[in-house]
């Protein structure tokens, strides 16, 4: 898999970032991190410090929770243009549900800051 960027990226017209100009999608990148992850690669975890927000590029990411019993019971599968995470009011505040690789993916990480 190769990392792709913006302003090449495919599905940016069908995404929430489809109306940046160029000088907005260039600010944009320079703030995020971008990085590959494989089938199976925990990308976050639920109850972690919620640090930031992810943008899936290409690829999908399954969004779960676990029960008491420790059984996963997924709430979506995540594609490419949608921004997963949250980020809560409050610093300190966790995400809410946990996030796997199903299929090979590139993500973008926006960092709270």
């Amino acid at each position: 898999m190769r990392k792709m960027t913006c302003d090449n990226c495919s599905v940016r017209r069908n995404s929430i970032f489809r109306d940046l100009s160029a000088e907005e999608l260039e600010r944009f990148s320079i703030c995020g991190l971008s990085a590959l992850y494989r089938r199976r690669q925990v990308v976050f975890h639920e109850d972690s410090p919620a640090a930031g927000l992810y943008i899936v590029c290409s690829g999908a990411v399954k969004l779960y929770q676990s029960d008491r019993f420790g059984h996963a019971h997924i709430l979506h599968v995540a594609g490419p243009g949608e921004v997963i995470g949250e980020l809560p009011m409050e610093a300190a505040e966790t995400y809410s549900v946990s996030a796997e690789i199903v299929a090979d993916a590139q993500l973008r990480f926006l960092p709270r800051d």
